[in-house]
């Protein structure tokens, strides 16, 4: 009786141990629905991470374009605003100097031809050259070597 009860017993460990793999895990064992959810865990654990370094990522890309306008927007609205202003300033003096020129008055910041004629000849005479004008150009002739140079208007 004896051999039959632990031949018995035997038999009960064997079928638990050869079981165990589906039922409870006394040895330590993991089943494949364990396997299975631990991997679900983990990758949903890993796209968790990615999205919130995803967003971290996102935001410091808005604060980089946010410091950047911040930076150059003040120069831009200081360009758009001096080159408005330039052209306002173009605009109604070209339209002061047409008026003056129709008065026949020149504007105190150009000279009057006969003005500009007079000092190339007073120029003329301080350095020992000729004024001659050929064409509508006014020249200065060295009287010593007979060469000619074309006189600029100084401003």
């Amino acid at each position: 009786m004896k051999r039959c009860l632990i031949v018995w017993l035997a038999n009960i460990v064997c079928a638990t141990f050869l079981t165990s793999c589906t039922l409870s895990d006394p040895l330590g064992a993991t089943t494949r629905t364990q396997i299975r959810t631990e991997g679900a865990v983990q990758i949903a654990e890993a796209q968790a991470h990615a999205q919130i370094e995803s967003a971290r990522y996102a935001a410091e890309a808005q604060e980089v374009t946010a410091r950047t306008w911040a930076d150059t927007l003040p120069v831009v609205v200081l360009i758009l605003v001096g080159g408005a202003l330039a052209g306002l300033l173009c605009y109604f003096r070209g339209r002061a100097y047409l008026l003056w020129a129709a008065r026949g008055v020149y504007p105190p910041i150009t000279r009057s031809p006969a003005e500009h004629t007079r000092r190339l000849a007073d120029y003329a005479r301080q350095t020992g050259q000729q004024l001659e004008m050929v064409n509508g150009q006014y020249y200065l002739v060295d009287q010593q070597s007979g060469r000619r140079f074309k006189a600029l208007p100084k401003v």
